[in-house]
């Protein structure tokens, strides 16, 4: 019997501007598992959530969601992201904490659909489940890094999401409030059987939190379990000797790695 992964990669690769950012990747995450991607500057981690979230399609081979071809899947609505420095929004921004994780459930249902008593109750478990609750009545732009932080954890949740994939999602954060985040990303995984896709700079977190840590530099480097992960080598191998001076090319490619 064929085992129906929540995401396969088949030899995808994806080129901008005639610059190769991914090539030949094949990989396959199991339904419920915590992933951890991890790889140097360029080297296509966040091409590869959007390419994931179909923001953009790729240059050559396949990529399935559950089984369908993502190119036909209709169940887009079973991801949620939360991409880079979604802490970082503009302090001035006019939308309270209830609305911010209502619109998850625009994002399902569409726009011209009204709010449910369904809708209601999913939006007050997200809020209850990422410990905002009391903060529902607040605008956005008030609350510090890490408040924010959960409001937008509890807006993908509120799409009622298979899989949780988010882009650097501590930057901005402090470092008690990222404990408090992975905590919960662990309860999410653990409990509710969400599978997760962590993009993160920071290793010896990536390391410590995840199962399995999934390698990319353009190509996929390696997939393993985090207790297999040899920090030192990897730092040697896609730091040390790869470093170089940034030039104005990188910066126009930086959307893509």
């Amino acid at each position: 019997m064929h085992t129906i992964h929540c995401i396969e990669f088949n030899d995808v690769s994806f080129q901008y501007l005639q610059t190769t950012i991914l090539e030949h990747l094949s990989f396959q995450i199991p339904r419920g598992a915590y992933v951890g991607i991890i790889g140097p500057n360029g080297g296509g981690k966040t091409t590869l959530l959007k390419l994931i979230l179909g923001l953009l399609k790729p240059n050559a081979g396949t990529i399935s969601i559950f089984g369908h071809d993502i190119k036909t899947a209709k169940k887009h609505f079973e991801m949620g992201y939360v991409p880079q420095k979604m802490a970082d929004i503009e302090k001035k921004f006019p939308a309270t904490v209830w609305e911010i994780v209502a619109s998850g459930r625009t994002a399902r249902r569409g726009v011209f659909h009204w709010q449910t008593r369904q809708d209601k109750k999913i939006i007050e478990q997200s809020m209850a489940l990422t410990n905002v609750t009391h903060l529902q009545k607040r605008l956005i732009g008030t609350l510090s890094g890490g408040e924010r932080q959960r409001v937008f954890i509890a807006r993908a949740l509120a799409r009622e999401p298979k899989i949780l994939i988010l882009d650097e999602p501590t930057i901005g954060v402090d470092i008690k409030a990222q404990k408090t985040f992975y905590t919960l990303l662990n309860t999410l995984n653990k409990k509710f059987g969400i599978t997760i896709l962590l993009v993160s700079h920071d290793i010896d977190v990536v390391a410590e939190q995840v199962e399995t840590i999934l390698c990319l530099n353009k190509t996929l480097m390696c997939q393993l379990p985090s207790r297999s992960f040899n920090k030192k080598e990897y730092v040697e191998q896609f730091y040390e000797k790869t470093a170089k001076p940034v030039t104005h090319e990188h910066e126009a490619l930086e959307k893509y790695s």
